[in-house]
């Protein structure tokens, strides 16, 4: 790099600061008039304080956590968060895009004798944001200035900042929190917030605000989650010792209707066809959970309502069987006292208004369980039906139709037999008499479950008279109910993962499963059976479930048995007779996977981010050691992951030289047969691979053994570290993220340079006013500067020189000093990451 000489100013000690505030409305920001659910305003006079959440170079980690508690009152989306902020010495990041805020929403852990304080306890919903996903904007400026606390060393500045900044959050409905308070069974939660600076030139520090609005306990703060301590003014404060709060708001929808899911068009649920919709009212719902829609959402199974947002339609337990002739029984769970109203369309004509289709009008329930049922009579049609449920505590006939000012409407698809079908549930795994596969067929002797009335996996149960073989474990769902919906398993089972499943159940009883891991058509083989006799509690169960390694696995998309009953048999099998519950079967997807170790979530590494894979073993791969498989992404700030777990194999591609803006070097590449080569390198830095020009190689043909690739950094690239994806495989057409067939990836982080100067860096003038001053120097084309600033150029030895203020492209030649408070002070510039 090349240094310039030291130019001295003398500010004779005088501090002035001038700034110009543009405190204008934001877009969809947030003001004081504005309605909110919770409000803790931000201490606006000289004794608010910051508490750290970054600070870089001060001490231990940069990233704090901390956390404040709120009470909710009202079920709804958290649909915006709000918080107040300063930056140490009013230095905001040059770049925005470098700030990321990790928000979170947890229970509360409540004081008792074991907690002298209340904080923070399960975590119940996460999310990372970055610009332009927020929206930042100056609040007010307190000219007298406000104080920095940083709760790790202890240390407390009286006079810090100035700006207070206002942080807006906004989220749609699919992807808030639902919080679940009432005003009859309020509910605290704590609001937790991590910032990220991801700029390494940044050196300066970001604090929470604090709030004079003080409810509940104190706020805390903590090095890694779960580990809380308390928040209290500190030592030298006018209110050293008093518990401290932090400035926030949070905001939610104002109305909301709850609509039914019935097919539209036989059945009115749509708003344009008036159909059943109620106001949602706090503590006014069936079942445990309510959440509001814009409109009806139609389903031909009737289950719109659970696959947007909240799974809530669970007011209504069918407890017998639907059969022509026969009364039918069914537990409703209601919130409160009110009154229930249902319909049913026996002569499945797509209607609820003919003679006798109203089952039950205005019935008083009380709150909790309420056992009902009604006849099916003798002339219903038999096959698929669809029921609509309506509660209110209004004591008036209501309809099927229109809008109701409480409760909650709850449709279902249900199939209606004749007397003499079978009570039996089958399986569906793949099976034929001609093919003989997994047990299925009665035949086969197939795993099969009396039907008992209350007992099943997931929400329903039907009854076949033979098992219901298909390729994708589907064929139960087709025929009658779609009732396969008791165990939810991930998407993808990688060798060697460690993770669970959820299993619903009706009643408290027992479970055993088997995944054929080897993927051979049986469940026989040693270590498929996953579960004995797993007890179950009603509901949700998560049960662990580690993947094996090979040579135990094999990839592909065999099929797993879920068998649940409410005793335990002495010889649990996957074949045979059990007197009641349920069998599912559900086709798995089994991988052996090589994956990349660039940092997530800023590159896609993890599985949960499509991050990329490769299917192993295969004949392709990059260097000289074949790749060895991981159970998910190994993200490292290095791109490290990968050769710190398992075998060192990220050995395929050398960099024969730096790679220098503007000028052509050659990459070797190593690989182990011929095959493609796609490559990206984040050429600005920005954590995207998909920029225009940062794919560097296309479908690049390699050929067994070392390869030449040329590569050319951009001028405009972002100088520093940054990280490079390589895939080879013998498919064309690859991405940064997805599966492949076969094949490696191969992560790696690499530095971009610039050329050095060709001329002599020098200060050209320096002109101060007051406690701001501006630093001028001789620039030529194409190169990025640096000023940087120490105050001692004779102890140590060596001076520490700090950065001030960012990077800067010529033709810019110029950096303000807003700090001039010392008497001496030195400067120099640099053209940094030269060769």
């Amino acid at each position: 790099m090349k240094i310039l000489h030291h130019c001295v100013i003398h500010t004779g000690g005088i501090s002035v600061l001038l700034h110009l505030l543009l405190l204008q409305n934001a877009f969809a920001d947030w003001n004081v008039d504005d309605p909110a659910k919770w409000s803790q305003l931000p201490d606006e006079t000289p004794l608010g304080v910051d508490v750290r959440l970054y600070a870089e170079g001060y001490g231990p980690p940069p990233g704090l956590w901390l956390a404040d508690d709120f009470l909710c009152e009202q079920t709804g989306p958290i649909t915006d968060i709000h918080f107040w902020g300063s930056w140490l010495g009013d230095l905001h990041p040059t770049d925005p895009q470098a700030i990321q805020f990790h928000l979170s929403i947890w229970s509360d852990v409540p004081t008792n004798e074991v907690n002298e304080y209340s904080h923070p306890g399960i975590l119940l919903w996460e999310t990372n944001v970055s610009a332009p996903d927020f929206i930042e904007r100056i609040w007010t400026n307190v000219p007298e200035k406000e104080g920095w606390y940083d709760p790790v060393e202890g240390q407390y500045n009286p006079a810090a900042d100035e700006l207070i900044w206002q942080y807006n959050f906004f989220f749609d409905r699919e992807s808030a929190f639902i919080q679940q308070g009432t005003p009859e069974n309020p509910v605290v939660y704590w609001l937790a917030i991590n910032v990220m600076i991801l700029d390494p030139e940044f050196m300066g520090g970001f604090g929470w605000k604090t709030s004079m609005e003080h409810w509940n306990d104190d706020a805390v703060w903590a090095i890694d989650p779960g580990q809380w301590m308390e928040l209290r003014y500190p030592l030298g404060h006018p209110m050293e010792g008093v518990s401290m709060d932090l400035s926030f708001v949070i905001t939610t929808e104002t109305e909301s209707l709850d609509f039914g899911d019935a097919p539209d068009q036989p059945y009115p649920t749509l708003l344009a066809n008036d159909g059943a919709r109620h106001v949602i009212s706090p503590g006014i719902f069936m079942g445990t959970l309510i959440d509001a829609e814009s409109d009806g959402q139609p389903d031909p199974q009737a289950l719109g309502d659970d696959t947007a947002t909240l799974a809530d339609e669970d007011g209504i337990t069918f407890t017998s069987g639907w059969v022509v002739g026969q009364p039918m029984t069914f537990d409703a769970v209601c919130s409160t006292s009110g009154f229930l109203s249902a319909w049913m369309d026996f002569n499945r004509n797509g209607s609820w208004a003919d003679g006798g289709e109203t089952v039950l009008s205005m019935t008083p329930v009380g709150p909790g369980t309420n056992a009902l049922g009604f006849m099916i009579p003798g002339t219903a049609g038999t096959g698929t039906n669809f029921v609509r449920f309506r509660f209110t505590t209004q004591p008036v006939t209501i309809s099927y139709t229109g809008l109701v000012s409480d409760g909650e409407v709850e449709d279902y698809l249900v199939v209606v037999q004749d007397e003499s079908v079978p009570t039996d549930d089958f399986g569906d795994a793949p099976d034929s008499i001609q093919t003989p596969g997994y047990p299925t067929l009665l035949a086969h002797n197939g795993a099969r479950h009396g039907v008992t009335p209350g007992v099943y996996l997931g929400n329903s149960i039907d009854s076949e008279t033979d098992g219901q073989p298909s390729n994708n474990s589907d064929g139960d769902d087709l025929a009658g109910l779609d009732d396969e919906d008791g165990v939810s398993l991930p998407a993808i089972l990688t060798a060697g993962m460690v993770t669970s499943v959820q299993v619903v159940a009706s009643v408290p009883g027992f479970l055993n499963a088997w995944i054929d891991w080897n993927n051979n058509g049986t469940w026989i083989d040693p270590g498929e059976q996953v579960f004995i006799n797993q007890p179950l509690a009603p509901g949700i169960n998560v049960l662990p479930l580690t993947v094996p390694l090979p040579p135990m696995i094999n990839a592909g998309g065999p099929h797993s048995r879920w068998r649940f009953t409410t005793y335990a048999p002495t010889v649990p099998q996957f074949t045979g007779l059990e007197s009641d519950g349920e069998v599912e079967d559900y086709e798995v997807h089994l991988e052996v996977l090589d994956f990349g170790d660039a940092p997530d979530p800023l590159y896609p590494t993890l599985l949960s981010n499509n991050g990329a894979s490769h299917r192993i073993p295969s004949a392709y791969w990059l260097g000289l050691v074949a790749p060895d498989l991981e159970p998910d992404g190994q993200p490292d700030s290095q791109a490290l992951g990968d050769d710190n777990n398992g075998s060192a194999d990220e050995d395929g591609v050398v960099f024969n030289g730096s790679l220098v803006r503007g000028v052509s070097t050659l990459l070797g590449v190593i690989a182990s047969t011929n095959g493609f080569l796609n490559a990206w390198i984040d050429f600005n830095a920005n954590g995207s691979w998909l920029d225009a020009g940062e794919q560097i190689v296309t479908d690049l043909l390699l050929s067994t053994g070392p390869n030449l690739v040329g590569v050319t950094a951009p001028q405009g690239a972002a100088l520093g570290p940054t990280f490079a994806r390589f895939r080879f495989s013998s498919l064309t057409g690859l991405s940064p993220t997805g599966m492949a067939a076969n094949g490696e990836v191969e992560d790696y982080q690499v530095d971009i340079l610039q050329p050095r100067p060709t001329m002599s860096l020098v200060i050209t003038n320096l002109i101060r006013n007051g406690s701001t001053g501006v630093v001028f120097w001789t620039w030529e084309s194409n190169v990025t500067y640096q000023l940087q600033t120490t105050t001692n150029l004779v102890v140590p030895v060596s001076p520490v020189w700090t950065n001030l203020g960012g990077l800067v492209d010529a033709p810019t030649s110029q950096q303000m000093d807003p700090g001039l408070t010392e008497t001496v002070r030195f400067y120099r510039v640099i053209a940094p990451w030269t060769p």
